[in-house]
């Protein structure tokens, strides 16, 4: 298995992919941020906004650097998205639909 690390970051201002929590007056945590043009695989469209998702993508890694701000060091990479695979599982809504009407199936692994 492949060994996930989360992305987010802590920020006080500025553009970012906001959290719901940050709504709440909780810390705002920002995502780097992705959009697919043209070839959106039916597997994605057909999801609902805010559904988490996990997909595989293939990379292709076109810059690294390191961003120095006085004594704030920050490494820095930047990728082509060469391609993306989703699975076809149902919804988060449809998976709390099911999950309150009690028609909940187990998941498969």
């Amino acid at each position: 298995m492949m060994k996930m690390i989360n992305l987010g970051k802590k920020e006080t201002s500025g553009p970012c992919e906001v959290s719901s929590d940050s709504k709440k007056g909780k810390t705002r945590i920002c995502y780097p941020g992705f959009t697919i043009y043209d070839k959106v695989p039916e597997e994605l469209f057909n999801r609902d906004v805010g559904d988490t998702v996990k997909a595989a993508v293939v990379m292709k890694m076109t810059s690294k650097g390191m961003d120095e701000n006085g004594d704030r060091k920050s490494r820095r990479v930047s990728f082509d998205v060469l391609e993306i695979g989703v699975n076809k599982n149902e919804s988060d809504l449809e998976k709390e639909i099911r999950r309150q009407t009690g028609t909940e199936e187990k998941e498969e692994e």
